[in-house]
């Protein structure tokens, strides 16, 4: 939320001035005290959009690293365990090379491939895609809600 309104608060008065002036001349003038006002919700809409997907960018490079090299450990330490390799964690890259490969692949994965859930488990997990859009919106919402209020 302190993105976006950071960047409304910088962009406004540039779009404020390139908008207004053409907004006035087509505007007709009972309707001229409305151009300010949606000028700037307009603004504040797209700088809350552009920061909401700075975010998920975040977002995608943080968790794709976080698993990938979760996933190299925990597949390292199995096979220590069960005796098939004979080095741990510590003593090798393996499983930081691993894992930035799956770190890779899963960043792709979210990013590129927009994070499309395989057809055959669409099904299964709908009510879990249908929570986390829910929660998004609640959190953006009551972010914006309790935010303070912008002259």
């Amino acid at each position: 939320m302190a993105l976006a309104h950071s960047l409304g608060d910088n962009i406004r008065p540039l779009v404020a001035n390139i908008l207004n002036p053409t907004l006035l001349s087509v505007t007709p003038p009972d309707y001229r005290k409305w151009i300010s006002p949606t000028v700037n919700f307009s603004v504040k809409l797209v700088a809350l959009v552009v920061a909401w997907k700075i975010q998920q960018v975040i977002s995608s490079v943080h968790s794709g690293i976080q698993g990938g090299l979760l996933a190299s450990r925990s597949l390292v330490s199995l096979l220590q365990g069960r005796k098939i390799i004979n080095f741990g964690i510590n003593d090798t890259m393996i499983d930081e090379i691993i894992g930035m490969g799956l770190a890779a692949g899963g960043i792709y994965y979210q990013l590129f491939s927009r994070g499309a859930t395989p057809l055959i488990l669409i099904p299964v997990l709908w009510p879990l895609g249908f929570l986390e859009r829910w929660l998004q919106w609640s959190v953006t919402y009551m972010s914006v809600k309790d935010s303070p209020k912008v002259k």
